[in-house]
């Protein structure tokens, strides 16, 4: 709900496309549209695997006035030529998929800028630990570095956003270290931030 519900609210009157990334077998990217996002926005789950490719598809044909579509993707090889033209506002939204990617590209961020219209991202990702190692917080319950290279994950997501706020390409309105969660070193932080136009 949490999640649904900061969506939503920085889905604008332009909003006209809706893009999760790793949306698994569409969860997430469809409950928006559902909650209440925009009903003529295009709405794209960009997924890796074809199971949840397919399952995704499945699910949006039971809402047929939704205009839902799975794409294929790959955060190490990020391609956006098989998204529609947007006139508008896009929202771009993630939880607990970046975290799969230990480096993650700057060409998954940059992708959507490029496009030259207005982008706002929301993310729910686990990465406490490198917020909190910027602002020289500690942490008593919530995402760790330990955890986070035992497992894999995410090393430099927040490092990357602060690039590109530096450069001037981004705003960031939101961060919230360790937002919520049920694992006690996996909990989420909360993210939104806004392109600056060119």
């Amino acid at each position: 709900t949490l999640q649904m519900q900061a969506a939503l609210k920085v889905c604008r009157e332009d909003t006209d496309l809706v893009v999760e990334l790793g949306s698994g077998w569409g969860l997430n990217v469809l409950d928006i549209y559902l909650s209440g996002g925009p009903s003529n926005a295009k709405y794209r789950g960009m997924e890796l695997s074809r199971s949840g490719r397919e399952c995704a598809t499945r699910l949006a044909a039971l809402e047929p006035a939704s205009d839902f579509e799975a794409l294929a993707f790959n955060y190490t090889q990020p391609d956006y030529p098989q998204l529609p033209t947007s006139n508008g506002h896009t929202l771009v939204f993630t939880s607990h998929s970046i975290e799969q990617i230990r480096n993650l590209p700057f060409s998954v961020i940059l992708g959507f800028l490029d496009r030259g219209t207005p982008v706002t991202g929301v993310h729910f990702e686990p990465i406490g630990w490198q917020v909190r190692e910027t602002t020289g917080e500690t942490c008593t319950a919530g995402a760790t570095r330990e955890n986070s290279a035992r497992a894999g994950y995410n090393e430099n997501f927040w490092s990357m956003l602060q690039d590109l706020k530096e450069r001037g390409r981004i705003v960031i309105r939101r961060a919230e270290a360790d937002y919520f969660g049920h694992k006690t070193k996996n909990v989420s932080t909360f993210i939104v931030w806004d392109s600056v136009p060119l």
